[in-house]
């Protein structure tokens, strides 16, 4: 008997929206939840304890194969499950596809598919074929991907839409690139630039988001879209991943703006919406789980209270350098609500509600991933051919569109339009490996045997001013000057940079008194002012 936690997918809608001039592919996002798990729906797709991924519906072959595939920004290939492999894995969702089922299959490589990630003992491997490929209304023809004929610790299939040179063969073996899903649908003309733009909306209310291949909406952000460039891979100099330079982490909260002192900025990111949690340095890591009241649960992982989804602030995080856009994560995108197969909150010992905690420690060696947790609250867009993304907050619950088209950038020059940069800062991303796509902790039953009462406590470096830290994710259209928040071309104070600060870790005063007052009101714990 397997025991899960409620999933939260999202599912590609079937029908997309072509917009025959411009030259643009939109396709809603709707996310679902549901209390209990279907093991055998091709779009049902659990993974670990709670997942709020963006799942594509797709079909494959002659007839048509049903697979549900998690959209990928950090892979680059398409692969699903082959039946044998699906059937023997009873934690494995989202269907499979059978080549001797396909009319139109055609085997390109034998055993050449082959790629491993980050958790221990994970990985796939498979065959290489070329088929049709249905995403809702859209079809292309003769698409190469991979079907698993092996695979561990892995329970998705994946719709890898990152930079050819990514793709398993190329790393693997230094084969040359096949065109990937984004090369074919400009090569059959879907769309007219190798750039799509993602839209995944908050977690407490929004059901639904959407990716927009060729193109951007700008009814789903705020501010002004900045545009940075993609940083290359250190070891063979070429642009692989969508790394960004990451320049200042802080926390705001009612007290003020606390800036992460002790991490070594400028570091690399990469935007990958197909991890469902923000993956950064351990030091970091250690001071924002401090700081959030975050326990390390065997079971579960990292928890946090999930009252800190009600407390007002935010996790800011600015790029390419001090005058680049600043996007602003509020707290309750950091506290992910946690079910039982039942559909049944888990608890700590004390009866209140645990929540996964946003953020993970990165393993030495492997990259700093800003997945889902990070994603929700930005607006981003993935403009493959100018090597750069596009980047400013999102406008949460947003109901207005407006759809441009994203422009060739062979003559040089920003494909967005409209758009302001940020490219004062370089740096070059040292980390290689994969990290499993959507990959959360394992375990089962109702009550979580931790403590909820540490709150945390400030565990920031130096108060500071930082503009556009703080804001609400309003819509696009809202005039509270609150709501536009993060980007380098807004108003002045939203490109202020931060005052050179001092390594330490902690403001002394602030948490003697703050501990003064604890004990003052009869408790031992220091409480997260919010």
């Amino acid at each position: 008997m397997h025991s899960f936690l409620v999933w939260t997918a999202t599912l590609l809608l079937c029908a997309p929206n072509v917009l025959a001039n411009p030259k643009v592919v939109s396709m809603r996002l709707g996310r679902r939840e549901r209390p209990t798990i279907r093991k055998r729906d091709p779009q049902a797709v659990t993974l670990g304890n709670v997942l709020t991924l963006y799942y594509v519906n797709a079909t494959v072959g002659t007839p048509g194969q049903v697979v549900a595939l998690d959209i990928d920004t950090g892979s680059s290939d398409v692969w699903m499950f082959g039946p044998d492999v699906y059937q023997s894995c009873a934690q494995c969702l989202g269907g499979s596809y059978d080549p001797s089922q396909s009319r139109s299959y055609s085997l390109i490589a034998a055993g050449a598919f082959s790629i491993q990630y980050v958790t221990p003992g994970s990985g796939v491997t498979g065959d290489y074929f070329a088929d049709v490929f249905t995403l809702g209304g859209m079809t292309m023809q003769n698409l190469t991907m991979a079907v698993a004929t092996d695979a561990a610790a892995v329970r998705t299939g994946i719709m890898g839409i990152g930079f050819d040179t990514d793709e398993s063969i190329v790393q693997n073996d230094g084969t040359q690139a096949y065109p990937n899903i984004i090369d074919v649908m400009v090569q059959q003309q879907l769309i007219n630039s190798r750039a799509y733009s993602l839209y995944l909306d908050d977690l407490a209310e929004a059901n639904t988001g959407a990716v927009i291949f060729g193109g951007y909406d700008t009814e789903k952000y705020t501010g002004d879209l900045t545009i940075l460039d993609i940083q290359p891979d250190a070891e063979s100099g070429g642009i692989t991943s969508f790394t960004v330079a990451w320049s200042l982490l802080a926390v705001t909260d009612s007290t003020g703006t606390y800036v992460v002192s002790q991490a070594d900025f400028p570091l690399p990111a990469v935007l990958d919406s197909g991890t469902t949690l923000t993956i950064v340095p351990s030091d970091i890591f250690d001071e924002l789980a401090n700081y959030f009241g975050a326990v390390d649960n065997s079971d579960y992982g990292y928890l946090v209270g999930c009252s800190n989804a009600q407390l007002n602030g935010t996790v800011d995080y600015q790029f390419g350098g001090d005058s680049g856009p600043i996007i602003s994560v509020p707290f309750s995108e950091l506290a992910v609500p946690l079910y039982d197969d039942q559909g049944n909150p888990l608890t700590f010992d004390d009866g209140s509600a645990a929540c996964e905690f946003g953020f993970a420690p990165a393993a030495e060696g492997s990259p700093i991933l800003f997945g889902d947790t990070f994603l929700r609250s930005a607006y981003v867009v993935y403009d493959l051919d100018a090597r750069q993304i596009g980047i400013a907050n999102s406008a949460w619950n947003s109901d207005a569109s407006n759809i441009q088209e994203i422009g060739s950038s062979s003559n040089g020059g920003n494909a967005v339009s409209a758009a302001s940069s940020a490219m004062g800062v370089s740096v070059t991303q040292t980390a290689s490996a994969n990290i499993e796509p959507g990959i959360g902790s394992g375990g089962t039953g109702t009550v979580v045997h931790a403590s909820s009462s540490a709150v945390g406590s400030h565990t920031v470096g130096a108060k500071t001013t930082l503009g556009g830290a703080g804001g609400v994710h309003g819509t696009a259209s809202s005039s509270s000057s609150s709501t536009a928040t993060g980007s380098a071309s807004s108003a002045a104070s939203s490109s202020a940079a931060p005052p050179s600060l001092p390594s330490n870790f902690s403001s002394v005063l602030f948490v003697v008194l703050v501990n003064i007052l604890a004990l003052m009101l009869g408790g031992a714990a220091v409480f997260l002012v919010a």
